[in-house]
């Protein structure tokens, strides 16, 4: 059937139980902290293409954080295939019949970006019927932590860690 793991004992059991819930609603909590903290960066506190160096209270480096500025080429979505499908039988007929299914399905690779870039360019920047387009990437948060910086951080926050209750033990 299956694989069929040792027997642990009941406290080493009960524990891993327990540090999986904690670490479970830690996780939440902090995805939760993280996107406040990232919203409030992009909204509030820096510009668009900004990098900053975190710092420890000690000044130590820890992190490099930056605002990505958002995406500077458009990009383009069908979002009515019907009457996209009547633009291209009009303006581009050479295409129609390969990009149109009899069923007025119009082919994935006719709703790709860069084939309705190619469309809006040929037509003067105007936009096909049935397409519109689509906002770019907002700015997001980048944090990256080199070697040292990490250590910094684990010299500076983390030595509570040391004093946690370990797994241990013998198993029965």
């Amino acid at each position: 059937m299956g694989t069929k793991l040792p027997r642990l004992s009941k406290k080493n059991t009960a524990q891993a139980l327990e540090y999986l819930t904690t670490i479970k609603i830690i996780k939440s909590h902090l995805s939760e902290v993280e996107k406040a903290c990232k919203a409030y960066l992009v909204e509030k506190a820096f510009e668009p293409g900004t990098k900053v160096t975190a710092h420890a209270p000690n000044g130590a480096d820890i992190a490099t954080v930056s605002i990505t500025k958002p995406a500077e080429t458009l990009d383009y979505e069908v979002t009515d295939e019907d009457a996209y499908a009547a633009w291209l039988q009009v303006h581009e007929p050479a295409d129609y019949e390969r990009a149109v299914q009899t069923v007025q399905v119009v082919r994935e690779w006719a709703k790709k970006g860069p084939q309705l870039a190619l469309y809006v360019q040929k037509n003067d920047g105007a936009l096909p019927n049935g397409v519109n387009v689509k906002p770019s990437r907002p700015p997001h948060v980048v944090v990256r932590q080199s070697p040292a910086q990490a250590d910094n951080y684990l010299a500076n926050y983390v030595k509570q860690l040391s004093a946690l209750p370990q797994l241990g033990g013998r198993d029965e």
